[in-house]
């Protein structure tokens, strides 16, 4: 999957074909009872992790680095407040970025191992003393080593993609149970003393992959990483529910069988789930494919695996992926990224790359942690890559052209505040019912409120001028002072575009959807 990702991130991010916006484009949609709006600009995001307190929010990013977005807190919630800027390059393709309970921050990424041969991943722990490898030589390939978070335990969990496809072509051999596995380990120990698996014996002499984990050069990596379970496919995010529980979602495989089906797995610690041999797709899917028509594997052994609790669909690629807090306006639910599909369909669906993926999915959660039913939530997205719950609640998510935010609607209010914070609007989008009063207040630079006839002329600061055009009582223009407000009462159920005369230049623009 990196090629293509890559590929296509490319194709995105071309002059003309997706420009990178100050507000949320017309595309996505969520769900009743939520409101989607563009965070931040920033480029191919692939995780999300918010900084040590969760003040600023840090993402790693297709072209090799992390980038840092700095956040101004709001009764409204956050507003970025600069833009964002780049803490760490030089990564080949960073997958995942979490912070520890010390601050430190770690990053995933993969590399050519020269002792291999094979394209293995790594762990890089970064802090004021500057960065270091604490994990290496995970065993991917065709995949990657991928998300990363911190477990209830405090202990660092790694989604460890597997080597190849099918098990046997299209790259190098697995390396049980390192491949395709969920591990986990003592970010303070490894930091002190690395965890590296080796890939030479005590000669020096390469090792096959299925003698690595049992070759004695290999005991202190053992020591170090706990396996939590293993036996996927290409295992991309981890997140866990508020009591404990831990999910995953696998990429179902690209050309046998073809009729598999990206999957979310309510974890079994310490379970083998015996991908290639067998893959599960699910009680609701009749018979586990693998077992009755893998002719790779003829025989083998598929009893008591635990069932996927969610079939998400045809190659929907999911990524990374969280579980809303517990009381949450989200529900008892896990919501997963979906970049959608790479591959022509292999048994016409009549499936184009358009038509499945591209979106963040809903998967509901009973009182026992299983899923129920599954349903899209954020859709007409380009590329999501992760799905993460800040520390207000909300739930973001990393897209091809920047982050957005996702958050409740407010119940309705006679008042409606939006705060001018430095050069922003917070929130730069509203939904209102008419009839609702929206008041913007400054607490120290002059601002207009001045609306526009649509977005392009808000950006270009091509006001409605003379005011209340056409007899339209919702056009108009405010002044701003320091420390004072200015209101207006939406009467008109329409879209109205807006911007700050005074600092349009920066991107001060806003928007109001009166329903």
């Amino acid at each position: 999957m990196r090629l293509s990702i890559v590929a296509l991130v490319a194709l995105l991010l071309a002059p003309g074909v997706l420009a990178l916006q100050p507000l949320p484009p017309a595309a996505p949609r969520v769900a009743g009872g939520f409101t989607v709006a563009l965070l931040a600009p920033v480029a191919g995001p692939t995780a999300l992790a918010f900084g040590p307190g969760g003040p600023d929010l840090y993402a790693t990013t297709l072209t090799g680095d992390v980038q840092r977005v700095p956040l101004t807190w709001t009764p409204a919630g956050p507003v970025a407040s600069g833009a964002p800027s780049t803490v760490a390059s030089g990564f080949a393709q960073p997958l995942g970025v979490a912070f520890g309970p010390d601050g430190a921050m770690y990053v995933s990424d993969s590399h050519l191992n020269p002792a291999s041969g094979r394209t293995d991943g790594y762990v890089t722990r970064i802090d004021l003393a500057g960065s270091r490898v604490v994990v290496d030589g995970l065993p991917n390939g065709r995949h990657n080593t991928n998300h990363l978070r911190f477990a209830p335990d405090g202990r660092l969990a790694i989604a460890n993609g597997n080597s190849n496809d099918d098990g046997v072509s299209g790259g190098s051999a697995d390396a049980f149970p390192y491949s395709g596995a969920l591990l986990t380990v003592d970010a303070a120990q490894v930091s002190a003393s690395p965890a590296i698996l080796r890939w030479t014996d005590a000669n020096g002499s390469p090792l096959d992959a299925g003698a690595v984990a049992a070759d004695p050069g290999n005991a202190d990596f053992a020591s170090k990483v706990q396996v939590l379970a293993h036996g996927f496919r290409n295992v991309f995010g981890v997140a866990w529910s508020s009591d404990g529980t831990a999910y995953t979602a696998m990429n179902g495989p690209d050309t046998f069988p073809q009729d598999a089906q990206d999957a979310l797995f309510k974890v079994a610690p310490g379970t083998d789930y015996r991908y290639p041999f067998c893959f599960n797709q699910g009680s609701d899917a009749g018979t586990d494919v693998a077992t009755a028509n893998n002719p790779l594997f003829p025989g083998a052994d598929c009893a008591g695996i635990p069932h996927a609790t969610a079939l998400l669909g045809w190659h929907v690629c999911a990524t990374g992926l969280d579980v809303a807090p517990a009381g949450s306006a989200f529900g008892r639910a896990a919501f997963v990224a979906e970049c959608g599909p790479f591959f022509p369909d292999p048994q016409d669906h009549g499936l184009s790359t358009q038509d499945t993926g591209h979106k963040v999915a809903r998967v509901a959660l009973d009182a026992h942690g299983d899923a129920t039913e599954v349903d899209d939530f954020l859709t007409g997205l380009a590329l999501p890559t992760d799905a993460l719950f800040g520390p207000d609640g909300a739930l973001y998510v990393a897209d091809a052209a920047g982050v957005y935010r996702v958050a409740p609607v407010q119940a309705p209010a006679a008042t409606v505040t939006v705060e001018a914070v430095g050069t922003q609007f917070a929130p730069a989008a509203l939904v209102i019912p008419a009839g609702t009063t929206v008041q913007w207040q400054t607490p120290a630079i002059a601002h207009t409120v001045t609306t526009a006839a649509s977005l392009d002329d808000a950006r270009a600061g091509h006001g409605n001028d003379p005011l209340n055009r056409d007899g339209n009582p919702d056009t108009f223009s405010l002044g701003l002072a320091p420390n004072q407000a200015a209101t207006h009462t939406f009467l008109t159920p329409g879209t109205y575009y807006y911007y700050c005369a005074f600092h349009v230049g920066a991107g001060m623009v806003g928007v109001v959807e009166v329903v």
